[in-house]
C-alpha cells in the first residue's frame, strides 16, 4: 500500500513540478521551498519577496508569489501578509528534482566526446 501511495504521489509531484517549470517559475519555486526548510511557522511576504529580489533579481515578486497560490505551491496564511506551503513535501520534492537535474546536467558536460581525427 505504501508503495503504490508513493507511487501516486510521485506522479502528482512530477506534474506539479511540470506545471510550474513550464511557466517558468521552478527557481522562484526553488528559493521559496529553500525560505521554509526547517520552519513550521508562516512567512512574511515581505521576506519572501526580498528573497526572490535578493536571489533571482526579480522586479515582480508579487505577482510569482500570486502564481504559486494560484498553482497551489503556496497558501496564504492565516496572519495577514504571509504565507504557508500548499504541500510542504512538495516543496521537498522542488528542491531534491532541481538538484539531480543539475547534477545531471553536471555529469552529461564532463562526459567525454568521441574525436573524428
Amino acid at each position: 500500500a505504501r508503495k503504490i501511495f508513493a507511487d501516486g504521489r510521485d506522479v502528482m509531484y512530477k506534474s506539479y513540478f511540470k506545471e510550474i517549470k513550464d511557466e517558468g517559475l521552478i527557481d522562484d519555486a526553488e528559493t521559496i521551498a529553500n525560505l521554509f526548510e526547517g520552519k513550521s511557522e508562516p512567512i512574511f511576504d515581505s521576506i519572501i519577496m526580498w528573497e526572490l529580489n535578493a536571489k533571482l533579481a526579480h522586479t515582480n515578486g508579487a505577482k510569482i508569489v500570486r502564481r504559486l497560490t494560484e498553482l497551489g505551491y503556496l497558501l496564504a496564511s492565516k496572519t495577514e501578509d504571509s504565507y504557508e506551503p500548499g504541500i510542504p513535501s512538495l516543496m521537498s520534492f522542488v528542491v531534491q528534482e532541481q538538484a539531480a537535474q543539475r547534477q545531471a546536467l553536471k555529469d552529461h558536460k564532463k562526459k567525454p566526446t568521441l574525436s573524428r581525427d
